[in-house]
């Protein structure tokens, strides 16, 4: 509950504005500063973290395609009522922004339907982004930004910045669409026309925690901070382990929030299973159990 004490003051127009303005303004930050942040998964490294006041998501991946239709290159698309069940419009929020990782299917295949729910707000990714399914909406409102790590994002009280990454080896060393983008890409499309050179991780400062976004790509610089509340880590790959390791060594983290584990061929109205040569129990004995929260489908996760 909110409690408004009354103050008085003499009525002078432009005084009585200026009053006004200044206590909103208090008001507002106050409430965004103390605001308690709050996840959601949605499967593979697609999430949302909000504070009530904005909602920075990363990763739009709902329509999920079959493993067979990916494998054999068949048109893959996204479902704009899946995007709008699932994720919806976050009507509370006054501020959203989108964040991309990398620009595989996976990553990637729901991007344009949620710019159309959410009215195209800024999303920011890689370089490869700006040739993905882009429209003339898009060029028109020009909210697609070209990340690089010297850039700061404020989004509401979110302060986000980018670190350089890499891709997570792949089973049998497969470099799965893997390349330099040059001109556009629409969708209905084979998933190995959506390729991806840069990857990112992402650093969220918040007044309420600190929160790195690693979608299972491995730094290849030093992290700028040794410590966060929230890490969310990607561990799709076996093959990394030892890298992970040294992660896990180098930033201490209050609260690990595995993600990338379950089985992204699968629609998301079946019960999701965890990818076949992914090693769960290896990842808790590397981190030990108790600092783990194994996520549920759109769980509500205070941070």
């Amino acid at each position: 509950m909110v409690k408004v004490s009354k103050i008085k003051i003499k009525a002078n127009g432009p005084k009585v504005l200026l009053w006004g303005f200044f206590l909103l303004t208090l008001f507002s930050f106050s409430t965004s500063a103390n605001s308690p942040l709050f996840l959601k998964w949605y499967g593979t490294t697609c999430v949302s973290i909000t504070d009530g006041q904005s909602v920075i998501l990363f990763d739009p991946y709902l329509s999920r395609p079959s493993f067979w239709s990916v494998l054999f290159g068949s048109e893959i698309k996204s479902d704009p009522a899946l995007v709008r069940k699932y994720i919806g419009l976050f009507e509370e929020e006054k501020n959203k922004a989108i964040f991309i990782s990398h620009t595989h299917f996976d990553h990637i295949l729901d991007l344009q339907n949620l710019e159309q729910l959410w009215d195209y707000p800024q999303v920011y990714g890689p370089m490869n982004l700006k040739f993905i399914d882009a429209t003339s909406e898009n060029e028109t409102r020009k909210n697609r930004k070209i990340m690089t790590t010297d850039k700061v994002i404020s989004v509401g009280s979110f302060k986000i910045s980018a670190l350089q990454s890499q891709h997570s080896p792949l089973p049998l060393g497969f470099d799965f669409a893997k390349g330099k983008l040059s001109e556009n890409i629409n969708l209905p499309t084979s998933a190995y026309q959506l390729k991806a050179q840069e990857s990112f991780a992402y650093l969220i400062k918040h007044p309420s925690g600190t929160i790195l976004f690693q979608s299972g790509a491995v730094s290849r610089e030093s992290y700028p901070v040794e410590y966060v509340d929230t890490l969310l880590i990607g561990i799709a790959s076996r093959k990394d382990q030892d890298m992970k390791a040294g992660i896990l060594k180098k930033l201490k983290a209050k609260k690990i929030i595995p993600i990338h584990f379950d089985n992204f061929f699968k629609p998301l109205s079946e019960h999701i299973t965890h990818l076949p040569f992914m090693d769960s129990q290896g990842f808790e004995k590397l981190v030990g159990s108790e600092r783990i929260h194994w996520p549920k489908l759109f769980e509500k996760i205070a941070l």
